[in-house]
């Protein structure tokens, strides 16, 4: 143990190692020690200068640290003193024996190097450990790592045996670079000589890649930490861009919207990543560390980024967007040239002086002015041209109490956000005087108002913290329009941005435009009948389940291809016969036009009866999925009936088609089963009035308990066993012991 020295420096500098969550109440105090200041360390691995192994530093630390005192008593062990016996990361290797007693794959460093000798390329050489194109040289004696005969110093890529030469200096390689000397472009998905970038229709499909008019609304949530989707014009919930596992987003996260290459900005787990917003599948990734890390090309210095902004400049020379940041108990702004690749960073110099201790929560461009809004009251501008800032007003706002975000209009004000008085107040963006109040978030009965933005259409939108929603205004008459979003996911929403739809979801792909969620549909003004989508490729196979005249229930199916938005097939009426045949009759029409993958216009006509009305996806929980068995389930040598499941974050329900014992199409639905396979299920037989075709009238709906259904899946396969009984008046069972089923849909996917 340390002396009375030691534990005056662990009061120093040890509090660092617990103090870079931001909840910690000594969060501001940006210590970056460990027990010995000459010892540096933080939010990333700590220790010597060349070293990234924290086992390698606590075994060159261990010596100065045990010289503190003697490292054993005199005392004798007590006498049912008894060696630890454990094995914390269950490999068979007790702890006191285990090098690596919290990881199952590791547990002998025969070199002392910090690696295991399992994944040491060079388990007996503590100066190597990797080799990156297996030459039998260490990585770092290698003069050329990747092997592609070019040395390290000259290879642009020398992690990447493919590529070697970056002529327009984008950060991508010569090899996949559609063009090599621009560097604002890299990619031309139709060959017409106009780079994705710059290109509306980047697969000449005739659909436009992103929306002029429709806007998506980007949240961050602190309570569920992760960024929310949702119609910026309807309020609809479109699912989660950035997921829990992609870091830590608090309330001093912030994002930002690069128009230059239709990408995402924010700060998450004190560093900056970014996430293609192009790509619906994309993940988040790194972009700048939050400490000193060799592998990266930049870091922030600091745990405590606050506010981001992109410049909606044109791409300069370099072909790279500005992105300009702030910290926490800092009076800089900093900023870095980004480029298309994410890895191609650089640092401009600081710019924009603020007062000393100033904390700069929040960020707003409105053309060549910037904003910036301190927390101790002050409201500052600036240029990109003059780097530096001035005070607009006296700097000391006695109406305003707690800012936290900020946005301009184009006619000259200024609206904050005051989480301490409730409101959204005006001023002055020449001069920073008061303006009035835009609105009394408390008389509104809300409070916490938190992130803002104004949409293309001229609405204000205020996240309100405590309520977990989403207000709009009238921006012109500041008239409050309601809630645009209520629930849905929202856990502590803070800041928001707005960004354009994505209207051709394939961009790149000229066959392909949308894919609709697959699962079930319906409109909630006919809820208790509905429509099940299952994805084949770029085929839909649509089920409607609905009732006859007699409200019993009965499904139609339809199968066809998936044309841009627009889908059109045959109703078709099943039945099975007692000799196990299937006959198909045509009774109808279906089309179905997707407004999005969640939103759709559907017509249908069966015999004489037709109708229009519009559904939406069923979406039953806001987690993400972490085994989704969504799809439609079939016997590998029987078609003609099947089971629809659709898991929803950490939910499932079922709605198996099958037939009554005169074969007639019925369907029965289940309970809500919540984790994973096997999905035992309560199944009920649901009858409905006013809800056939031809039906009018009141629209009412019974269910009646009707057996079990029980799903073992896993992966792409499984078995099927049920106990299904028919409720009065419908005749027969559905009886299945393991039966063997494979999913004859396409994986199931979920775009953002």
């Amino acid at each position: 143990l340390p002396d009375a020295a030691g534990f005056a420096k662990l009061g120093q500098y040890g509090t660092a190692m617990g103090s870079f969550g931001t909840g910690q109440p000594d969060r501001f105090l940006e210590l970056n020690y460990f027990s010995n200041p000459n010892v540096q360390c933080g939010g990333g691995p700590c220790g010597i200068a060349g070293q990234r192994n924290n086992a390698n530093v606590i075994n060159q630390l261990k010596g100065p640290v045990a010289a503190y005192n003697n490292s054993s008593s005199n005392a004798p062990n007590p006498n049912d003193f008894t060696l630890a016996l454990t094995d914390l990361d269950n490999d068979g290797v007790i702890d006191r024996d285990d090098e690596f007693p919290f990881d199952p794959s590791e547990t002998t460093d025969s070199d002392g190097d910090g690696v295991g000798d399992i994944g040491d390329a060079f388990p007996n050489l503590a100066s190597e450990q990797a080799d990156f194109d297996g030459d039998g040289i260490g990585d770092f004696s290698d003069p050329d790592i990747d092997g592609d005969g070019i040395a390290n110093a000259a290879d642009r890529f020398p992690l990447d045996a493919t590529e070697s030469a970056d002529s327009d200096n984008d950060g991508i390689g010569n090899n996949t670079d559609a063009f090599v000397f621009e560097s604002t472009e890299s990619k031309d998905a139709d060959g017409d000589g106009t780079g994705n970038n710059a290109d509306s229709d980047d697969d000449n499909d005739g659909v436009t890649d992103l929306s002029t008019d429709k806007q998506d609304l980007l949240v961050i949530n602190v309570g569920n930490n992760r960024i929310l989707r949702f119609d910026a014009q309807t309020g609809l919930a479109k699912g989660i861009d950035v997921l829990p596992n992609d870091g830590l987003l608090t309330f001093q996260s912030d994002l930002s919207y690069d128009a230059n290459f239709n990408r995402l900005f924010f700060s998450s787990a004190s560093s900056i990543k970014t996430l293609d917003l192009m790509d619906p599948y994309a993940e988040a990734k790194l972009l700048i560390s939050p400490y000193f890390n060799p592998d990266a090309l930049a870091d922030l210095n600091t745990g405590f980024p606050t506010a981001l902004e992109v410049s909606e400049l044109s791409l300069d020379s370099t072909g790279s967007a500005e992105l300009y940041w702030t910290r926490l108990n800092g009076s800089q702004v900093r900023s870095f040239s980004v480029s298309e690749n994410e890895l191609s960073i650089y640092a401009f110099p600081f710019f924009s002086e603020f007062a000393e201790q100033e904390n700069i929560i929040d960020i707003e461009r409105n053309g060549q002015k910037y904003y910036f809004q301190g927390q101790v009251n002050s409201v500052y501008q600036s240029t990109r041209e003059v780097f530096e800032s001035e005070v607009l007003g006296n700097g000391n706002y006695s109406w305003l109490n707690d800012p936290y975000a900020l946005v301009a209009t184009d006619d000259g004000l200024l609206l904050h956000s005051d989480q301490g008085r409730n409101k959204i107040v005006i001023t002055d963006a020449n001069t920073g005087s008061f303006g009035g109040i835009f609105a009394d978030i408390a008389d509104l009965g809300y409070s916490n108002p938190t992130g803002m933005d104004i949409t293309a259409d001229g609405r204000l939108l205020v996240a309100v913290s405590d309520q977990n929603a989403i207000l709009e205004f009238d921006l012109s008459t500041q008239e409050f329009l309601g809630e645009l979003v209520n629930g849905f996911g929202l856990d502590q929403p803070h800041k928001m941005v707005l960004v354009p739809q994505l209207q051709d979801r394939f961009h790149e792909d000229a066959d392909k435009v949308i894919r609709p969620n697959a699962g079930n549909w319906f409109n909630p003004a006919t809820s208790g009948r509905g429509f099940n989508i299952g994805i084949f490729n770029n085929r839909l196979q649509v089920l409607w389940f609905t009732y006859d005249e007699q409200g019993l229930p009965i499904w139609y199916t339809s199968a066809g291809d998936l044309d841009g938005f627009s889908y059109q097939a045959e109703f078709l009426k099943t039945r099975l016969s007692v000799t196990g045949e299937f006959s198909f009759e045509s009774v109808g029409e279906i089309e179905i036009e997707f407004n999005n993958e969640r939103q759709a216009e559907v017509s249908w006509q069966i015999g004489a009866d037709s109708g229009t009305e519009s559904i939406i996806w069923l979406q039953s929980s806001g987690e993400p999925e972490t085994a989704d068995y969504t799809g439609m389930w079939s016997r590998p040598d029987t078609p003609g009936w099947g089971v629809a499941v659709s898991t929803i974050g950490d939910v499932s329900f079922a709605i198996p088609f099958i037939y009554d014992a005169e074969g007639e199409p019925r369907w029965t639905i289940s309970d809500v089963f919540t984790g994973a396979a096997p999905m035992d299920f309560n199944m009920d037989t649901v009858f409905g009035t006013g809800l056939c075709p031809s039906c009018s009238g009141p629209i009412s709906t019974s269910r009646s308990p009707s057996g079990s259904t029980t799903l073992n899946i896993s992966g792409d396969s499984g078995n099927w066993s049920s106990a299904i009984i028919w409720a009065d008046p419908i005749p027969g069972t559905w009886q299945l012991d393991e039966t063997e089923i494979i999913r004859i849909s396409s994986e199931p996917t979920r775009p953002r």
